[in-house]
């Protein structure tokens, strides 16, 4: 992650769709669906690795993430891509993608721009003046319990410049109350590479 600039600014400085209102309820979802993840899901003694929680853990993340996107109450909030570690989503005209990692372990792949983002950059080029910055969230964790320890937002130019560093007042992020149909959505999208395809002959059918 290149640094040649003081993070004194906040995302909501440099596009007014970004709204704390609305990133802290994003970070409100994210701090909830890593804990339950972590209190429900999380099982050593069944089997469960590092490496496995992390997958599941990002499917609860998106899962909870979908339902905000969905409720309606942030208009501003629609989906762009659901699936995988491709997911992505945009608060008005900024694409929001995240990752399990802390600012400083950013890479260059994470900055890489996906369809949405390079037509942004080229309604930016045809606009004229101004800087174009994209967004990613940062998700930090402890290595060995999973205790959440940051989220930031990461804004970054055509040049994988980092502009903006923006690390998220964690006790100031709204309470989002624990739905049941998210907690399944969770475990549908977590368990589902891992089961079993079954397929019926036609023989077998009466």
């Amino acid at each position: 992650m290149t640094e040649k600039y003081c993070y004194d600014k906040a995302p909501w400085d440099y596009n007014p769709d970004l709204t704390k209102k609305c990133l802290l309820a994003i970070a409100g979802v994210i701090q909830k669906k890593t804990r339950e993840c972590q209190q429900e899901r999380l099982d050593f003694s069944k089997g469960d690795s590092h490496y496995s929680y992390g997958h599941v853990a990002r499917a609860w993340r998106i899962a909870g993430l979908k339902e905000l996107i969905l409720s309606g109450e942030y208009p501003s909030l629609r989906l762009l891509k659901e699936k995988g570690n491709g997911f992505e989503f945009a608060c008005g005209t900024a694409g929001l993608k995240f990752y399990s990692a802390s600012p400083e372990e950013m890479t260059s792949s994470m900055m890489k721009l996906s369809s949405y983002e390079c037509g942004q950059y080229s309604l930016k080029l045809e606009g004229g003046a101004g800087e174009e910055l994209y967004w990613r969230i940062m998700i930090d964790a402890a290595p060995i319990s999973h205790d959440l320890l940051s989220i930031s937002y990461v804004g970054f130019n055509i040049h994988n410049e980092v502009v903006c560093n923006y690390q998220v007042p964690l006790e100031q992020v709204p309470v989002i109350y624990s739905i049941d149909k998210t907690v399944k959505e969770a475990k549908k999208l977590s368990d589902a590479p891992f089961q079993k395809k079954t397929t019926t002959r036609k023989s077998e059918v009466i």
